[in-house]
C-alpha cells in the first residue's frame, strides 16, 4: 500500500486576501496522519488547491514511490482526468479558447512532481460529505487562511 493524501485549498476573498491550503498524508508505516499547512497573500481558491497537492508530493520522501491524492477539486480532477493538460502543452500552454491557461507555474510544478518523479493517482472526493480526512484538510486550510489573516491585520 502506497501513501495516501487528502488536500484542499481555501481562499477567504478571492485575489485580495489570505489563502490556505492544507494536506492530510498517511503513510504506511504510521499510526497518525500528518497534517502539513501554509498560506499565501493575493491568491485565488484554485491556486491554492493547487498548492496543497504541490505542497503535499514535495513533503512526500520520493522513497515513496506510489501516491494516491483524493481532492474535492473538480479543476484538479478535470485537468487530470481528462488530460487537459496534454492540450495545453501542445498548444505551447494555451487554453482552447487562445488564451494563456492560468496558473501555469503551478500546474507546470504539479505535473512534474505528479507525473515525472514517480506514480500519483487522483481521485475526487465529495467536499463537505463527512469523509474525516477531506474535512481535516478542508478545516487545516481554512485555519491556515484565518491565521495568516489575523496575523497580517495584528502586524499592521
Amino acid at each position: 500500500m502506497g501513501v495516501v493524501v487528502y488536500t484542499d485549498g481555501s481562499c477567504l476573498s478571492n485575489s485580495k486576501g489570505w489563502g490556505g491550503w492544507g494536506a492530510v498524508i498517511l503513510f504506511p508505516e504510521e499510526d497518525m496522519p500528518t497534517v502539513i499547512s501554509g498560506a499565501k497573500r493575493g491568491v485565488t481558491n484554485n491556486q491554492m488547491e493547487l498548492l496543497a497537492v504541490i505542497r503535499a508530493l514535495e513533503y512526500v520522501p520520493l522513497s515513496h514511490e506510489s501516491i494516491t491524492v483524493y481532492t474535492d477539486s473538480a479543476y484538479i480532477n478535470n485537468c487530470l482526468r481528462c488530460k487537459w493538460y496534454k492540450q495545453w502543452q501542445a498548444n505551447g500552454w494555451m487554453a482552447s479558447t487562445g488564451k494563456p491557461v492560468k496558473n501555469r507555474e503551478y500546474w507546470e510544478e504539479l505535473l512534474y512532481l505528479a507525473t515525472e518523479q514517480r506514480h500519483v493517482e487522483f481521485h475526487h472526493v465529495k467536499g463537505h460529505s463527512g469523509d474525516k480526512y477531506n474535512e481535516l484538510a478542508d478545516s487545516t486550510a481554512r485555519t491556515a487562511s484565518m491565521e495568516a489573516e489575523v496575523n497580517d491585520r495584528l502586524s499592521q
